[in-house]
């Protein structure tokens, strides 16, 4: 029985909305008013390479938690580590999860900055 449970912020998906949708526009402008322009096919390139980086900024982060393990999908690598084989996690600026065979950073699970400065300083006094 899969009770899988992935975690994704909804704020990536606006963010990720936002940028493609201006994507989707410039290169609305570049296919239906072209100038004379020679470098229609780079700003055709960069605007590909824009759209790539937004999914993979903000659509495919994720942390996927299942029964026996859980599964960090970062930009640019995934990696499955097993419940038994976590030592540690911190949680100062986002989630690193300190394991047997090294450490990962969680991309999905940030420590919010404000709360942070806060807690810093009040404990301070």
């Amino acid at each position: 029985m899969h009770n899988d449970k992935t975690f994704r912020p909804r704020g990536n998906f606006a963010w990720a909305i936002v940028a493609l949708t201006i994507d989707v526009i410039f290169i609305g402008q570049l296919v239906f008013y072209p100038t004379d322009n020679q470098f229609a096919f780079i700003d055709f390139s960069i605007a590909v390479v824009l759209a790539i980086l937004a999914c993979l900024l903000w659509v495919r982060p994720k942390l996927i938690l299942r029964e026996t393990d859980l599964v960090v999908v970062n930009p640019l690598s995934s990696k499955t580590i097993a419940y038994q084989d976590i030592v540690e996690l911190e949680t100062k600026w986002s989630l690193l999860i300190i394991h047997k065979h090294g450490t990962t950073r969680v991309w999905v699970a940030p420590a919010n900055g404000k709360n942070r400065w806060i807690a810093t300083s009040v404990g301070s006094w």
